[in-house]
């Protein structure tokens, strides 16, 4: 009968047990985990009293989480006791093991505290078992009897097997916590933020925005962008132009161009919403998020309403533009006038003045450079730069500016390492203007006068041309915006140069137009090399 019996109970825990996995698995918290252990397992082991005690997260006071058995003016004395106290708790989570007493009455003097306690309670035996969560002990599972227990190993193994699934349970829990504080925590950031953020899911609908790019689509509410697929947000638009002033169809949205090329995207944007009718230039970045399978999951659009910086570069390039046409007659006549002067007066042997004239005359000369500069913008930038192709031989083009350039500056020495004959179809005007920026800039930037050196290579089907330098060097944020309009590194040396940080924007623009491409090499205070490549002439 004794077995019979014993079997029954077992039966009865297991079942309870089982019970006790499922009510586990719908908990969402600590507190409801913590609470269906305790309830589930008193009713089980038939206890006197049961509580889940965790250390805090600052680990200076001990947290009864939840509890059952006691009287709540009991629970309320034992909140919060220091860390410090001679607490069953603390010695069971420095041991890292389960502890069991029999008999409460023998418990050890150094722990009277809680032998008053619990026999206070009525308690007379007791046991108490870690919480171990990923590999740390976090807390204790406590159960109490009215009666002296022997606990068999069917007690224990019952017991160890509770406190084993609410450890589990802690564990999933607290990664569900964390995880939603810290998407709460992100989402509050992305809402909160200036630029505009669009998300794409692999159903090819908008997932998410932000408050700031319902405003770049003159939306209200989140739900007018929500769900909408990508042809339905296209139509939101009566416009879109991009920086040429060109339709962008539907088959060149950013999204759709992110997830084809699978690569982070940079585009800018002239847009007209049908909601309010209103313009605005947006840059957008897409970025595709991919997946193990290779196949884009998410694009993240990142959006920045530049209307105004757009603004301010217009007005600065209609300024430019008219200054440039206005300064270029006077300046004309202003050089034609000194340098007759400059003959005239070396005709009487004053050559004092004559020089004096000279120095002018050179200074007008880069003065006439400036505005040569300042008209190429406007033309780059109104799409009227004009390339004139023609056959030529590109080591005598080199050889005739290296001469130019090597007149002006007696303190460099220009080392000309040529190849073999190569013939360009190009602009060889213009490709002689992106040659002497690049020799200039390199004495320019390369004040103790060293050497420059510059070579031509073929290669597959192209030639590249390089420009050495020994000088300054270019940070490798520099290098990044060096070829950007008006860009100049800021700091105590390089304040020093004269500039606007022109040339090397007009010289990519041309070598763009060519069809080639434009690049530097650089260290910062070992120097640079400029180079550019162009398709080679082919018969």
């Amino acid at each position: 009968m004794a077995t019979k019996s014993t079997n029954l109970q077992e039966f009865d825990r297991l079942y309870k047990l089982q019970k006790l996995s499922a009510s586990l698995l719908q908990a969402r918290t600590i507190s409801d985990v913590s609470s269906v252990i305790v309830r589930k397992g008193f009713d089980a082991l038939n206890a006197n009293s049961g509580d889940v005690v965790i250390l805090s997260r600052e680990k200076k006071v001990f947290e009864v989480l939840t509890y059952k058995g006691y009287e709540k003016k009991i629970i309320s004395s034992l909140r919060n006791l220091p860390k410090n106290e001679p607490l069953l708790t603390k010695y069971v989570l420095s041991r890292r093991k389960p502890y069991f007493i029999e008999d409460i009455s023998k418990l050890d003097n150094k722990f009277v505290f809680a032998k008053n306690f619990l026999l206070s309670t009525k308690s007379y035996s007791a046991a108490l078992l870690p919480l171990r969560v990923t590999k740390k002990t976090v807390g204790v599972l406590q159960f109490t009897f009215g009666y002296k227990n022997n606990f068999s190993q069917e007690d224990k193994s019952f017991m160890l097997n509770l406190a084993d699934q609410c450890a589990h349970a802690l564990d999933r829990v607290i990664a569900l916590e964390n995880e939603k504080k810290t998407k709460n925590e992100l989402n509050a950031i992305i809402k909160s933020v200036d630029d505009g953020i669009i998300v794409r899911n692999n159903k090819d609908e908008i997932s998410f925005v932000n408050t700031a790019a319902l405003a770049i689509h003159d939306a209200i509410k989140p739900e007018e962008l929500l769900h909408l697929s990508l042809r339905e947000y296209h139509l939101l638009f009566s416009k879109i132009l991009d920086e040429k002033g060109n339709t962008v169809a539907f088959s060149q949205a950013p999204f759709l161009e992110a997830v084809a090329k699978k690569k982070r995207l940079k585009r800018i944007f002239f847009v007209v919403t049908k909601k309010n009718n209103k313009g605005r230039w947006v840059k957008v970045t897409s970025i595709p998020i991919v997946g193990k399978n290779k196949k884009t999951e998410v694009v993240v659009s990142v959006l920045n309403d530049i209307t105004e910086e757009k603004q301010r570069e217009n007005s600065k390039d209609e300024f430019f533009s008219i200054a440039s046409h206005e300064l270029k007659t006077p300046v004309t006549s202003l050089k034609a006038y000194t340098q007759l002067l400059e003959k005239r007066f070396r005709i009487i042997g004053d050559d004092q003045t004559a020089s004096v004239l000279q120095k002018m005359d050179i200074q007008i000369d880069k003065l006439t450079h400036l505005i040569h500069d300042l008209l190429d913008i406007t033309k780059i930038e109104s799409g009227r730069m004009h390339i004139s192709s023609e056959l030529f031989e590109c080591n005598g083009l080199l050889a005739e500016v290296v001469e130019q350039v090597q007149v002006t500056d007696r303190g460099h020495k220009i080392v000309f390492e040529k190849s073999g004959d190569v013939v360009l179809f190009a602009d060889r005007e213009r490709i002689a203007q992106v040659l002497v920026n690049f020799l200039t800039n390199a004495m320019k930037y390369s004040p103790e006068g060293q050497e420059v050196i510059v070579k031509v290579k073929k290669s597959k089907g192209e030639v590249i041309i390089s420009v050495k330098d020994f000088g300054i060097g270019i940070t490798e944020e520099g290098q990044k915006h060096v070829f950007e309009r008006y860009f100049r590194e800021r700091n105590f040396q390089e304040n020093t140069f004269p500039g606007l940080g022109l040339g090397l924007y007009i010289a990519s623009q041309i070598i763009r137009r060519h069809g080639g491409s434009i690049g530097v090499k650089s260290k910062k205070n070992e120097g640079s090399t400029f180079f550019f490549s162009l398709p080679r002439y082919q018969k």
